[in-house]
C-alpha cells in the first residue's frame, strides 16, 4: 500500500496579467525574460528553500505552480505558513504589487507512477488549491484531522465545498498571520443555499407585488367603468 503523503500545491495569483504588463518590456519576449529574471527566479528560490527547510520534496512545477510532497503533514503546513510569511516580510515586487500565492494542502495515498504521484488524492489537493485566494492556505478535512493539535497555527473551518471530480469536502483555513479569515474562491455550500433561498424569496415577493398591482389596477378600471 502507498505511504501516507501530504501534498501541497502553490500557485501565483493573477500571473497571466502580470506577465503581460507593458512595464516589463516592449514585446512578449522581452516581458517574459524580465518576468523570469525579476519575479520567477526569486519566487522559485523561496519555495525551494522553504520546502527543503521542512523536509519537503519537489515533485514538479508547471508554469508558476509547485507540486510538493511531505511525509509529515505538520511540516507541510509549516512550510506553507513559512512561504506566506516570507513573502510578507520580504515581498517579491511585480508591476501589479507584491507577488501573492494561494496554497492548497491534502493528505492521502497517491500512487507513484513514472517518477511522479498520481491519483484522486493528487486531484483533490489541486482542487483544494483552486478554492484558495490570494495569501490563503486551505486544508482538506483529512489534513486538518492530522494537524489539528498544532499550537503554532490556528485553523478556521470554512465549510463544505463541492470540488470538481472529487465530490464534497470540508475545507479549513490556516490563519498564518492573524488577519481576518479570507474569502474562498467560491462560497461554501451553506452560503450558496442561503443566497439561493434569498433570491427565490425576492423573486416570489416581486411576483406577488406585480400580481397585486395588476389586480388593484383591474379593480380600479372596473370601478371606473361602473361609475
Amino acid at each position: 500500500m502507498p505511504a501516507l503523503l501530504t501534498i501541497v500545491f502553490t500557485d501565483v495569483v493573477d500571473s497571466s496579467a502580470t506577465k503581460r504588463d507593458t512595464s516589463l518590456g516592449r514585446d512578449a519576449r522581452e516581458r517574459d525574460h524580465t518576468y523570469l529574471e525579476k519575479v520567477q527566479s526569486p519566487h522559485f528560490s523561496l519555495i525551494r528553500e522553504c520546502s527543503k527547510a521542512h523536509q519537503g520534496r519537489e515533485v514538479s512545477t508547471m508554469g508558476d505552480a509547485f507540486y510538493l510532497t511531505f511525509d509529515d503533514p505538520v511540516e507541510a503546513v509549516r512550510c506553507a505558513v513559512d512561504i506566506q510569511r516570507r513573502l510578507t516580510s520580504h515581498p517579491i515586487e511585480t508591476p501589479r504589487g507584491p507577488l501573492r500565492l494561494r496554497i492548497g494542502i491534502h493528505s492521502g495515498y497517491p500512487e507513484l507512477f513514472e517518477t511522479t504521484y498520481h491519483g484522486t488524492d493528487v486531484d483533490k489537493a489541486a482542487r483544494v488549491e483552486a478554492m484558495a485566494t490570494a495569501q490563503q492556505i486551505l486544508l482538506s478535512s483529512t489534513t486538518h484531522e492530522l494537524v489539528a493539535q498544532m499550537t503554532d497555527v490556528k485553523f478556521i473551518r470554512k465549510g463544505e465545498f463541492v470540488l470538481k471530480g472529487v465530490d464534497r469536502v470540508v475545507l479549513w483555513e490556516a490563519a498564518w498571520d492573524g488577519a481576518r479569515p479570507r474569502p474562498t474562491a467560491v462560497p461554501p455550500l451553506d452560503i450558496q443555499r442561503r443566497s439561493k433561498r434569498r433570491r427565490i424569496m425576492s423573486a416570489a415577493l416581486a411576483l406577488i407585488l406585480v400580481l397585486g398591482g395588476a389586480a388593484g389596477y383591474r379593480y380600479y378600471v372596473t370601478r371606473q367603468a361602473e361609475q
